[in-house]
């Protein structure tokens, strides 16, 4: 009889370690999977910042080449006219797109160091939506009665190269003259 109850003590103490091992074992797998997922996720997030920081270093740069052309450009008073600064800053037109041109060496060195890809194509998509309305004012003028002296008060240098337009005959009633199409 105490061999019996020894003998069932020990089969139920031997069952007992061999559930907890088997729960140490599962444990051990939720750790280590826990421990993946957390490592997982981790290098995500870190993926993740270090595509944020570089976007926020990008507009950064960007924003500090538009602080400084404002900066630069910024009106001098309470005059809206620059009639100072009037003749040291152009806006180009060229093959690839709109440019500023500043006659102070200095000035226009800085600008070109701190120009990035990205703020030359939104200062070009600035220009080219402020002077397209001058571009059709400009071919306008060539396309009808352009003058020197109307040529003259262009203010930007624009190549302009006007495409042929046929002329309609019939003029509309509140006009005498013809017009092109």
């Amino acid at each position: 009889t105490d061999l019996n109850r020894l003998g069932s003590e020990m089969a139920d103490t031997e069952k007992n370690i061999a559930d907890n091992t088997n729960c140490m074992a599962t444990q051990d797998k939720e750790t280590k999977k826990t421990t993946n997922t957390l490592s997982n996720e981790r290098s995500s997030y870190e993926r993740i910042r270090a595509q944020n920081q570089q976007e926020l270093t990008i507009r950064k740069n960007d924003l500090a080449v538009f602080n400084f052309i404002m900066e630069i450009t910024k009106c001098k008073g309470k005059s809206l006219l620059q009639a100072a600064n009037a003749s040291s800053l152009r806006v180009c037109s060229t093959e690839a797109g709109y440019e500023l041109d500043f006659e102070d060496p200095e000035v226009q060195g800085r600008i070109s160091k701190m120009m990035t890809p990205r703020a030359q194509r939104v200062l070009d998509a600035a220009l080219g939506a402020a002077f397209s309305t001058k571009i059709q004012e400009a071919a306008a003028l060539v396309q009808g009665e352009a003058t020197t002296k109307a040529a003259a008060t262009t203010p930007m240098p624009v190549k302009v190269t006007p495409r042929p337009v046929p002329v309609k005959e019939t003029p509309p009633q509140s006009t005498q003259w013809k017009k092109c199409v």
